[in-house]
């Protein structure tokens, strides 16, 4: 079962992913990247661990584009207006800005109070490897929103063409750190699902406890 992933936006300009209630907002800037982080939850019921993992893949499939899904973490990546000066027949960029937007899905388990002792210690090692997954998803999210930054102010345009190509090779510098960025996030997941992997393990505990 891979019940998690991660989705980096391709769009070269901002993109509307699917509308899901916001929970905390947290903004910060660091060297031009700027990272936006939201949460939101869906609730999941049931009486035991095998109960709890259908209505989480139920409730993960209904608010998630993955299937199999119980959380994800929604990544965008975009850049702003650059600015730029001529030096030595050359546009080279002064200053830009990054803009990283990660939003995370979690379940939220409403009746945690009326399970067994077992099932509570069990959902609540699970969920704890479950949040450590999502933001291990978020830190490789932020790195290639760093890569972007330094590619981006590494570049430089032709004046001749009054630095009209810097849109088209910023482009497909953000493209080269999509897929480089979707491939090291499909590497940690094929890692982190493994048969022998701890949050596979806590998984099959909590699907077990009664």
């Amino acid at each position: 079962m891979k019940p998690m992933r991660s989705r980096v936006s391709r769009s070269l300009f901002v993109l509307c992913l699917a509308a899901l209630p916001l929970g905390v907002l947290v903004l910060s800037a660091a060297a031009g990247v700027k990272v936006k982080v939201d949460t939101s939850y869906y609730p999941i019921s049931g009486k035991d661990g095998e109960a709890l993992n259908a209505s989480m893949l139920r409730g993960g499939g209904s608010r998630i584009k993955l299937n199999h899904a119980v959380a994800a973490t929604e990544t965008e990546l975009d850049f702003g207006e650059p600015k730029i000066s001529i030096s030595n027949g050359k546009c080279q960029v002064d200053a830009v800005d990054v803009y990283l937007s990660i939003h995370y899905i979690y379940p939220k388990w409403s009746g945690r109070g009326r399970a067994s002792r077992e099932m509570r210690e069990r959902w609540d090692a699970f969920w704890q490897e479950l949040k450590r997954h999502e933001e291990n998803h978020g830190e490789i999210a932020r790195a290639g929103a760093r890569a972007l930054e330094e590619q981006l102010m590494a570049m430089n345009g032709n004046v001749a063409i009054g630095c009209a190509d810097f849109g088209s090779l910023a482009k497909f510098r953000l493209e080269a750190i999509v897929r480089k960025t979707q491939m090291a996030q499909k590497n940690f997941d094929r890692r982190e699902y493994a048969v022998s992997s701890k949050i596979s393990k806590l998984q099959r505990l909590l699907y077990e406890s009664r």
